[in-house]
């Protein structure tokens, strides 16, 4: 949407109520219930901080481990006989069956819905093909198209646009001058496709002017299929411009949620909570900041996390102690399902994300950091993500700047020593001197991206934008006819069904969630609501904030 689009409303302050509704919290019992879990845990939960397969500082020690054979234990389950109090927290008070239930029945696909999870609980198939949806393409989406516009949409204001880099120096670009890339070629490459799944890495190719980034050209790898084709907006024929466009979003929906959710939000946190259990106390200001926006990621990403996104094997949910498990268990749902790689696949891209992490993809503020002059994406270009993203930044960095300032003490040795924890061996590039400026830098990256930028992937954009955000096209022997290579109406269910879980509530919000630690900085945790309320009001892109607390 243009910026000329954009909504003219300016309060003052809000109530309890708008800032509820901004918050998007579901239960706000379940975060106290949460908070008392994790303080009671904390000084058991701090002495076995450990690190993960590849080094990552990590609470993993205390999750449970599997018993039975996972294709890599470096990037799933724990070192525990036992499931720790929290850990089952997360996997049996945290369960979003009846939340997702309510939603569905709201679009009025939950009957829908039922009927293919019984079909596939019961392995039904024939009964299946004589509902008539799984063998044809889903015509919706045949007749709905994909238009540019709604394509752009995607890396100008959404998910797509935390994927981007400026072109390199020889770059193959298709001819176009000063464009920006999202080059998934080298990420996704090698993965193994499951079967009946048509997928080949691509890289896009966007121009930059007064509309903002435009979609000129995208560089399918070179395969068997499109032999390393260029597919151009100006010069393709319709329906091969449309196949690249389905293509690409596919790629870009996996690296979205693997690599850029996953590892560089949800298992970055991880690195600076684990630090903080293990060298604070619970009562530091620095904790009682972290606490709403992360505490309990290690559990959460590690556990359920790691299964809902990109396994289908695990442990059973607890919930199934307590309910029918043939209803309750959605792991037929689960995003696995509907992604285009094996599982093995799945977490091979979990650990090729950790090993190629760099800072500058955490540290978006840093010079070379995607919000940095060095993004790619000119200053004259009306960027809306990176204008939300800065507004939203500023307003947690003026609101850590008072935090600090109140409680800054020069001889904290326990701050001293959850700093010196920060730099481990990826992030040591980027090591800087503790003092107050820097440490509500680093802050508000961190409150910045448990926020703002973690709700990309959880946008309620998703469950009324489903017909653009196909996340796996069939494989029909090479044919650009979008009655061959989109899913049927079956599958398509069933990527619904994974929007809808992925946008579900939060227990927490910075919205609200900082009056009580902050009671005695009533004026800056206000002005923190205020700015960001505001924000949420004029940005029409954004309707509430979360955590990762999910």
């Amino acid at each position: 949407m243009c910026c000329c689009h954009r909504k003219k409303v300016k309060v003052a302050a809000y109530n309890d109520e708008e800032l509820g509704a901004m918050a998007g919290i579901e239960d706000p019992a379940q975060a106290d219930d949460a908070r008392d879990l994790r303080r009671c845990s904390f000084a058991e939960i701090g002495a076995k901080v450990g690190v993960d397969g590849l080094g990552w500082p990590s609470n993993v020690p205390l999750l449970l481990k599997y018993t039975t054979a996972y294709p890599d234990p470096r990037v799933a389950g724990g070192y525990s006989d036992k499931m720790h109090a929290v850990e089952w927290f997360q996997r049996s008070a945290r369960d979003a069956t009846g939340m997702v239930l309510s939603r569905l029945q709201q679009a009025g696909i939950l009957w829908a819905v039922i009927h293919q999870h019984l079909c596939f609980l019961c392995c039904s198939w024939p009964c299946c093909f004589c509902w008539g949806c799984c063998r044809q393409a889903d015509e919706d989406l045949v007749q709905t198209g994909f238009s540019d516009a709604a394509f752009n949409e995607i890396f100008n204001e959404r998910f797509g646009a935390a994927l981007l880099r400026p072109a390199q120096p020889g770059e193959n670009t298709a001819g176009v001058e000063e464009a920006v890339v999202c080059d998934m070629h080298e990420y996704l490459r090698g993965l193994e496709v499951k079967r009946g799944v048509w997928l080949e890495p691509c890289k896009i190719i966007f121009s930059q002017g007064q509309q903002g980034l435009v979609v000129e050209a995208i560089l399918a790898e070179d395969t068997p299929c499109t032999r390393g084709a260029t597919y151009c907006r100006t010069n393709s024929s319709e329906q091969s411009w449309l196949w690249a466009k389905r293509m690409a979003t596919c790629c870009a929906i996996f690296t979205s949620q693997i690599k850029d959710h996953l590892v560089h939000g949800h298992l970055m946190a991880e690195t600076f909570v684990a630090a903080a259990y293990e060298h604070l106390k619970v009562d530091h200001y620095v904790f009682q900041l972290l606490e709403p926006l992360c505490g309990d990621v290690g559990f959460l990403t590690r556990s359920w996390g790691i299964e809902v996104i990109a396994a289908a094997q695990g442990v059973p949910n607890p919930a199934s102690e307590r309910c029918f498990d043939c209803l309750c268990n959605m792991r037929s749902f689960y995003p696995w399902f509907v992604l285009p790689f094996t599982e093995k696949a799945m977490l091979d891209g979990v650990l090729r994300a950790q090993e190629t992490t760099l800072p500058e993809n955490w540290y978006w503020f840093d010079k070379g950091g995607l919000m940095s002059n060095d993004s790619g994406v000119k200053e004259s270009t009306p960027w809306i993500f990176r204008k939300n993203a800065r507004r939203i930044f500023q307003a947690m960095l003026k609101f850590c700047r008072s935090v600090v300032e109140s409680h800054w003490k020069d001889d904290d040795l326990l701050l001293q020593n959850w700093w010196n924890s920060l730099w481990w061996t990826k992030m040591k590039p980027v090591q800087r001197e503790l003092d107050q400026e820097n440490l509500a830098h680093v802050l508000a990256t961190l409150m910045f991206n448990t926020t703002y930028r973690h709700d990309l992937a959880h946008d309620e954009w998703f469950k009324d934008h489903h017909q653009f955000l196909v996340s796996a096209l069939r494989d029909c022997n090479g044919s650009l006819s979008p009655r061959q290579y989109l899913p049927s109406r079956f599958m398509h269910l069933r990527n619904r069904v994974v929007a809808f879980g992925l946008i579900g509530g939060n227990l927490e919000s910075p919205l609200v969630s900082f009056r009580k630690p902050f009671s005695h900085l009533e004026a800056a945790v206000e002005a923190l609501q205020n700015d960001l309320a505001d924000i949420i009001r004029e940005a029409p892109q954004l309707q509430s904030m979360g955590t990762m607390t999910h």
